[in-house]
């Protein structure tokens, strides 16, 4: 079974896995962000723990999950490129966190605000191919062909309808590259005043 989420709040993401649990689902991928694939199994309680680490190196994160595995943590999925690291413990009765200590908790937070400032940082990339293929010219992409008429002096709707398809078509990957960098934007502004409220929550204690 798949569902379709997003959470920044890495808190609000283990109680739904958990949840889902209850339910007699256990995750066994996300792919890619927001989808979460289950396996349909008994209803059971767990205590799912997330993580977000991105890795340049395959062998650092075989080391990552070498020490959690020590620390008696089962690696249930994430990858070099995720980001999101799902951990079961090996005991199923535990129910402590993967770290031990709030600072470091919080810590996940941050690295997920970079991990979308990171996503950012690759639409300038998509712009120089837009910019590309509208001669350098932004505005070369909202033109609109001379209508077709007839000798009548009667615009063809088909062809009408043909070219403001066409015109769509041309506009939404500057439409798509607005969106993404409005939501990656507001994920990472999200994410990081988590991170500043649980440091300063930490520093009342």
């Amino acid at each position: 079974m798949k569902k379709l989420k997003v959470f920044v709040d890495m808190d609000k993401e283990e109680m739904f896995l958990n949840e889902m649990a209850m339910k007699g689902y256990q995750l066994t991928r996300y792919p890619h962000m927001g989808s979460y694939v289950f396996e349909q199994k008994e209803n059971k309680k767990l205590n799912y723990r997330v993580d977000y680490q991105l890795f340049t190196k395959k062998s650092d994160f075989d080391n990552y999950i070498t020490l959690f595995e020590d620390a008696g943590w089962k690696h249930v999925f994430g990858t070099t490129y995720t980001g999101s690291q799902y951990f079961l413990p090996l005991d199923q009765g535990q129910t402590k966190d993967i770290y031990s200590d709030s600072e470091s908790k919080a810590k996940r937070h941050d690295r997920l605000s970079k991990g979308y400032i990171k996503r950012m940082s690759l639409l300038p990339m998509y712009s120089i191919v837009l910019l590309m293929s509208a001669d350098y010219n932004l505005l070369n992409l909202f033109t609109f062909n001379k209508p077709v008429i007839d000798d009548q002096g009667v615009i063809l709707v088909g062809t009408l309808l043909t070219q403001m398809l066409l015109l769509i078509i041309k506009i939404s990957p500057l439409v798509l590259i607005i969106l993404m960098l409005f939501v990656n934007g507001r994920r990472s502004y999200k994410a990081k005043m988590i991170y500043k409220k649980s440091i300063k929550n930490e520093s009342r204690l």
